[in-house]
């Protein structure tokens, strides 16, 4: 073999070996991408499975009378700055049961849903958890509304308005 016919077979097994090195490159690439979409399945699959049995022993709380759960709407107060009036029934630094109202103090028809009962408020956007403390005038004026939420000030409880929920509570 000539100078030139080894010099083009180095050159020719220097192309080809950049590109075995780019292909090997790109397909360690896309395995490293497949692997990590098969992490992110398996996540998924778990949270799945962890939702599928949290479902699970929620349906059987239901069917055994421990928990109950409604569809109803939400509304807000703030005893401590009662602008409108309806805020607040007596002394706001006292709910009903004789508590201090405060984050997780929810006002309840006692009728509908026991004092002292642990609450959880689904709405659109949030969910809430508390319990029931007081009771208030939205409830006995709106029987659509299941609950009350504590808020300190008239603002945020104004823009809370009522919301469509579901309410768990035992």
């Amino acid at each position: 073999m000539s100078k030139w016919q080894v010099l083009a077979s180095v050159i020719m097994i220097s192309l080809v070996g950049g590109m075995i090195a780019g292909y090997t490159q790109a397909l360690m690439e896309t395995v490293d991408e497949r692997n990590q979409v098969l992490k992110e399945q398996n996540e998924i699959k778990e949270e799945l499975i962890e939702h599928s049995e949290l479902n699970r022993e929620i349906m059987l709380a239901i069917e055994n009378d421990e928990i109950n759960i409604e569809r109803g709407r939400a509304s807000a107060y703030s005893p401590f700055d009662d602008r409108n009036g309806i805020n607040s029934d007596g002394n706001p630094e006292v709910t009903s049961t004789g508590t201090r109202p405060d984050f997780g103090t929810f006002a309840v028809d006692p009728s509908r849903i026991p004092y002292g009962s642990e609450i959880i408020v689904v709405t659109e956007d949030e969910i809430h958890k508390g319990k029931a403390l007081d009771t208030g005038g939205a409830m006995r004026s709106a029987p659509d509304i299941l609950v009350d939420i504590f808020h300190d000030c008239y603002d945020k409880a104004m823009e809370f308005e009522i919301q469509d929920a579901i309410i768990i509570w035992q």
